[in-house]
């Protein structure tokens, strides 16, 4: 496709959702947005896939994380999205068999989580709740500029906040878990929701701020009186009816509704600059679009070492901190046909057997399995038992899946980018789905017996197909080390870049990773107050009414 103009206001550089989103928000102030992508479908790991003829889904298995401001101002319902929720939202598989079940109704969870481990259950409440403090003590918006690491130390007033800063930032989150519960599988459970920070250990330093991204964003505002992410096992929002490519597709309406336009299968080859200034970008067709702005949706790695027409606009420190920034990705992507309704071993009756087909599943049933899965992945080598986050959407949406069949998509973890030996080639991939495989016969006792077709994603086909350095979907893992301020570096954290009119807009810069929509929210403020002259007013943007 070619552009239907040579002059924008804004270029936006990579059409993945954080992209859609800035291009939504910058229309809705009355830009003219042009947004390029590479690929022929807008979205990124949420753009629909047809895996196999009559199976669609996405790379990408739910929304859960995506903001509800964000959700509401691009009207995205209005677009065609509607959610099945099916209930439990979750199953936990048990190493002894039996599973626990995150139900949407408090009281059944709580009734879950006492008969599992009947001396703990308050505790675990009480972890849920020091999360939640410890983030309305951090007094942090995602929607702001992130704070420094000086800043939110400086939030910390008495010593019971510094103690708990220590554990969050420094600890672990196995040290953690073993202070306050006795009970394995409660350890495994929200062991397996920290791990949300990236490609890390129970034992990793840091590793405890994957349970605190929830409790920042409810923090931030905007939540409702039934908000999933107040769910004792950060619950979930629903099953996008038509699957993640439907919030994808109606987030690409909701832009154009707004007069973006969107050129696909094209690629940005540089960003061109004059002086210290971007001045627009060169497409593989060999056309040239100046802008008054160009936003760029890439990791910031690529986005300011591999497409500036200048490289001398980089100050060498912060290259070279670019350089050394560790991007080694760890997922792969599974995802098969099926003949027959997954049955999950702890099922005790048809009823129940259905229930269990149809929510999302975790499967990672002690900290030490996390612990092995990730040594052999920092050893060069796929997990030999990897952790497993699934689920089998046509159960409550058969129109993903052809009359009769299902399609259960697996993200898993872990999978090395580079390998000790050997390459991620066809005989690799199928050899870690065979592993990946005999991993889910533990808890679905009929899957080998169903499967009628598979296709893998290793981490090299996420780098090829999606631009991902080194496969890495949340472009750099989200510890203290890749978060607030630090993320993606010192100097980098607030949009801007060091060429000016430059900006970074997705994964790479706060608030992370994961499909929240919030950095292409927080890099269109940055824009409009950069471009409006009013630096220091509030960072919402406004978004007028679209009737």
């Amino acid at each position: 496709m070619k552009p239907r103009s040579t002059h924008y206001d804004a270029v936006i550089v990579g059409g993945g959702h954080n992209g859609l989103v800035a291009s939504f928000y910058l229309a809705a102030a009355g830009r003219r947005v042009l947004v390029v992508e590479q690929r022929a479908q807008a979205g990124g790991l949420c753009a629909p896939l047809e895996f196999f003829p009559g199976y669609r889904g996405t790379i990408t298995n739910t929304p859960s994380a995506l903001e509800p401001r964000i959700f509401g101002d691009m009207q995205l319902e209005h677009f065609g999205v509607t959610f099945d929720r099916p209930d439990p939202t979750m199953v936990f598989p048990l190493a002894d068999g039996r599973s626990f079940k995150g139900w949407r109704d408090r009281k059944r969870t709580e009734a879950d989580l006492r008969l599992l481990a009947p001396n703990d259950a308050e505790a675990y409440f009480e972890i849920i709740e020091f999360f939640n403090n410890f983030a309305r003590k951090l007094n942090v918006s995602v929607f702001d500029d992130p704070p420094s690491l000086a800043e939110l130390a400086a939030a910390m007033r008495t010593p019971d906040d510094e103690a708990a800063f220590a554990e969050v930032f420094f600890g672990n989150i196995q040290d953690f878990l073993d202070r306050r519960l006795s009970s394995p599988h409660l350890k495994a459970l929200l062991a397996s929701l920290s791990m949300s920070a990236g490609n890390v250990a129970p034992s990793t330093p840091g590793s405890p701020i994957g349970l605190l991204r929830r409790p920042l964003s409810l923090v931030s505002g905007h939540a409702t009186a039934d908000d999933p992410r107040r769910h004792m096992v950060r619950g979930s929002t629903g099953l996008p009816r038509g699957g993640m490519g439907s919030i994808a597709e109606a987030m690409r309406a909701a832009a154009e509704a707004r007069g973006v336009e969107i050129c696909l299968e094209t690629r940005v080859e540089r960003i061109v600059t004059a002086g210290e200034r971007a001045t627009g970008v060169v497409l593989s067709s060999g056309d040239e679009v100046t802008a008054e702005t160009v936003l760029s949706n890439l990791n910031p790695k690529t986005t300011l070492l591999n497409l500036l027409d200048d490289p001398a606009l980089v100050p060498d420190e912060l290259a070279e901190r670019l350089r050394s920034l560790k991007m080694a990705g760890g997922a792969f992507k599974l995802v098969l046909a099926l003949d027959g309704l997954p049955i999950h071993r702890s099922a005790t009756s048809d009823t129940e057997a259905r229930q269990l087909a149809a929510c999302q599943y975790r499967y990672s049933p002690t900290v030490e399995y996390l612990e092995e899965a990730h040594d052999d992945y920092k050893y060069g080598h796929p997990s030999r038992r990897p952790k497993l986050l699934g689920l089998t959407p046509s159960v409550v949406d058969p129109s993903v899946a052809p009359p009769g069949r299902h399609l259960m998509s697996v993200n898993v973890w872990y999978a090395p980018y580079r390998l000790a030996s050997g390459a991620w080639d066809a005989e690799t991939k199928a050899k870690f789905a065979a592993t990946c495989i005999d991993t889910i016969e533990e808890f679905i006792v009929n899957i080998k017996d169903i499967i009628v077709d598979q296709v893998t994603f290793s981490p090299v086909d996420f780098e090829r197909e999606y631009g991902l350095v080194e496969g890495h979907q949340l472009h750099g893992d989200m510890t203290p080390l890749g978060m607030f301020g630090n993320r993606p570096t010192p100097g980098l954290a607030r949009y801007r870049t060091p060429v000016r009119g430059l900006y970074l807009c997705g994964s790479g810069v706060w608030p992370g990773g994961t499909v929240t929509g919030i950095p292409g929210y927080n890099a269109a403020a940055r824009v409009l107050r950069d471009t409006s002259g009013a630096q220091d007013e509030a960072s919402t943007p406004d978004v007028p009414s679209a009737g």
